[in-house]
């Protein structure tokens, strides 16, 4: 990417711009804002990634609800399919006024994601960061697909890697991206927020639409909120706008964590995969009764809490059953605040990869080191799955996790 300014050196030979021109990044161009606004209670940036075929104009959307003043910068980053990217400063009347015209960037790229934040922290300090996403999410695979770099996406260890480079933010948030309530993800991303909002089932901006509103007055009245408190009325203001008749009414699953207790709740769901790994017999045995009534998702992933509220049904042995009880003791502990429709009860606020060996294989990818899961990394979670699976007959596939993605946006 080049940026598009006069060369102030007098000389340039042939070999130096070809350099200059392939070594140039979203970074350089991020960096032409000199001046800076004084520092403010919060800062809101929102990565709007409409880089597919279909796009829903969620950007007009967002910039009808929120604007900057006094106690709130809103900056975004804009791609779409057809046209190139831009960011904007969205002023105090939900003006978006744009900053830096960035032509053909790649939103699946955590440089481009790193360098977002890197942007609003220096040109928009505050004393807290908010960074909401906004694309397809397809759970541990990962979200913000971009059609025109190859299908590129963010992959959970690409948003550490963004979030770790830039120094980290306060709220993260997927605001319609389905699936994103993932353990693997919010695991990942752990040690770079303080809160982390997303949703176990399929969502739609439409659950953000009024909420976003209602958000922006909550920053502007009440600056001194604190990051959970806010999260809570999110998830309330998400909670209150179901009432209203939607063709996606019945699809709401929406939580808040407290991403500093996942390494507790890490723990629990080990013990319980250390033990039934070098038991698997009995665990094929109470899978075979239980899987069926787990809460579960279109992405081969089960409810953390009924998957152990399930195993409570079956499992007689009294240091099992305490082991099942620390997870949904743990699982309680991280969620801040939690909204689901009435026919998605079973939803508790994170989810998990558990396929079904009946139904599909299990992906070898899910454990690959080079795709870098922290959470396969550092638990036997997924070799108490391929324990599973062999006793089960089911296959074991290294799929390539584009492939589960493109499946996963079928329905």
């Amino acid at each position: 990417m080049t940026i598009q300014r006069p060369l102030r050196i007098p000389i340039f030979t042939l070999l130096t711009i070809l350099v200059l021109l392939t070594t140039t990044c979203i970074k350089d161009q991020l960096s032409i804002q000199d001046s800076s606004p004084a520092k403010k209670p919060w800062t809101f940036m929102f990565y709007c990634d409409e880089d597919f075929y279909i796009y829903y104009h969620r950007f007009e959307l967002f910039t009808e609800a929120m604007c900057s003043g006094n106690n709130l910068n809103v900056i975004v980053l804009h791609d779409t399919y057809e046209d190139p990217a831009i960011l904007y400063y969205v002023d105090e009347n939900h003006r978006p006024l744009p900053k830096v015209e960035m032509g053909e960037i790649n939103m699946g790229s955590y440089e481009t994601l790193r360098d977002f934040v890197d942007y609003g922290k220096k040109h928009y300090p505050a004393e807290r960061y908010i960074l909401g996403l906004y694309d397809h999410g397809a759970g541990w695979i990962g979200t913000c697909w971009d059609l025109t770099n190859d299908s590129d996406w963010l992959t959970p260890e690409e948003l550490y890697r963004a979030l770790n480079e830039s120094g980290g933010i306060d709220l993260f948030m997927f605001a319609a991206a389905c699936r994103m309530g993932a353990f693997e993800v919010a695991y990942e991303i752990r040690e770079m927020a303080e809160v982390y909002i997303g949703s176990e089932n399929r969502t739609s901006y439409w659950f953000w639409e009024n909420p976003m509103e209602r958000i922006c007055q909550t920053l502007h009245d009440s600056p001194e909120v604190s990051t959970v408190e806010l999260s809570e009325h999110i998830i309330d203001f998400i909670r209150v706008n179901n009432f209203t008749p939607s063709p996606f009414q019945d699809g709401l699953t929406t939580s808040s964590v407290y991403l500093e207790k996942l390494d507790t709740l890490k723990q629990a769901i080990d013990e319980v995969a250390l033990f039934y790994q070098s038991n698997p017999a009995a665990f094929k045995s109470y899978m075979s009764v239980v899987y069926k009534e787990m809460m579960a998702y279109n992405n081969s992933s089960v409810d953390i809490y009924d998957f152990a509220h399930e195993l409570l049904n079956v499992e007689t042995d009294s240091l099992r059953r305490s082991q099942l009880e620390k997870i949904q003791k743990c699982l309680q502990d991280a969620i801040i605040a939690n909204c689901c429709s009435e026919g998605l009860d079973g939803s508790h606020g994170l989810s998990i990869y558990l396929p079904d060996p009946e139904e599909e294989p299990y992906n070898l990818m899910y454990h690959n080191q080079e795709f870098g899961l922290d959470f396969t990394q550092n638990s036997h979670w997924d070799e108490l799955l391929r324990s599973y699976f062999s006793l089960s007959g089911g296959q074991q596939k290294n799929m390539p996790v584009e492939q589960e993605a493109e499946i996963r946006f079928k329905d």
